[in-house]
């Protein structure tokens, strides 16, 4: 199932260790993969990212694009 949520973007294994870490809860297990997604794009900390993720009905690259109309992060958010 998850897989087919994803279109092959992540891996089995991706989708079993998500599933472990949310208790085997296959919602949470999507959002938290999606959360990574964005996360590895380095477009803010872990706050931001869900903040655009819920904004945007956790939809990734509508939450990339939420994000780039919000403007650079904040200064916490940029490693130094």
């Amino acid at each position: 199932t998850m897989l087919k949520v994803f279109c092959n973007e992540v891996s089995v294994q991706d989708c079993k260790a998500a599933l472990e870490d949310t208790g085997r809860d296959v919602l949470m297990a999507i959002k938290y993969l999606k959360l990574k997604q964005l996360l590895s794009l380095d477009l803010g900390d872990i706050n931001h990212c869900k903040e655009a993720l819920v904004s945007c009905d956790w939809d990734v690259p509508q939450a990339v694009d939420y994000v780039f109309s919000q403007g650079p992060p904040s200064p916490e958010c940029v490693d130094v």
